[in-house]
């Protein structure tokens, strides 16, 4: 029954992420009885939701820009880091060609070649392995046995299936982890050259999407969001995962 409960009031929160500050405030207040863990979850669906209101403040001395600047939130007693940046400055995985997806694993410390060729053999159509990638017989060869996508990536967590990835190097708390240096909205086709100056950022842009990371010292909460300024919402989340840094 506790767990029903808390599952309950984290979904709540996440259907109220559009709400002021206060309100959700007053839902982590009332959270002393919950876990631990429950209440890290209200803290970072709390500092996401305080994110996106103060990206959209009136006033642009107080209003955030989403430049990638790490800030600090303090709700009920905690502190919690935040950071909103562009989404369109990652490599795209679904898009890119090899050379550009080893590129970023190599940054990892991965097989850069194995995983890359690894990843598009994951998700072509075909059952043919790249040289150094894999196919449906390797990923059978596994307990439990899976087949692969055979499609573009829907969500970054499919990453983890593809041989060579596993969750540390997908969630680690130092970086570079690769969740922040991919996407499947937007993003780069090809690695930047070096010396390349990155676009700044210095507000919101109708139609880009953003990746808002929110992190207790325990729990990482990161959202893909898209402004439309002219809807109800002004933000569309498109993707969310929550997660314990390793």
């Amino acid at each position: 029954m506790a767990l029903i409960l808390i599952l309950w009031v984290v979904t709540l929160v996440g259907l109220l992420v559009l709400w002021t500050g206060r309100e959700v405030r007053t839902v982590v207040g009332g959270a002393q009885g919950f876990s631990l863990a429950a209440r890290d979850y209200l803290l970072a669906y709390s500092g996401l939701q305080e994110a996106l209101v103060r990206l959209t403040l009136s006033d642009p001395e107080a209003r955030w820009a989403p430049d990638g600047t790490r800030k600090t939130l303090r709700i009920d007693g905690r502190r919690l880091e935040v950071c909103v940046e562009p989404e369109h400055l990652r490599l795209n995985v679904n898009r890119a060609k090899e050379d550009a997806l080893a590129g970023v694993l190599e940054e990892v410390g991965l097989a850069a070649d194995e995983v890359a060729q690894a990843i598009l053999d994951f998700k072509d159509r075909d059952n043919v392995p790249r040289p150094q990638g894999a196919e449906e017989e390797y990923y059978q060869g596994l307990t439990p046995p899976y087949r692969p996508v055979n499609r573009p990536f829907q969500v970054l967590e499919e990453l983890l299936y593809v041989k060579g990835i596993d969750r540390d190097v997908l969630y680690r708390r130092q970086p570079p982890r690769l969740l922040d240096l991919v996407t499947l909205w937007g993003g780069r086709t090809v690695q930047p050259q070096e010396g390349e100056a990155e676009e700044e950022e210095p507000e919101l842009k109708p139609g880009r999407s953003y990746r808002i990371t929110v992190s207790t010292g325990r729990l990482t909460v990161m959202a893909v969001v898209v402004y439309l300024p002219h809807t109800e919402g002004v933000f569309k989340v498109r993707y969310r995962c929550e997660f314990y840094p390793r």
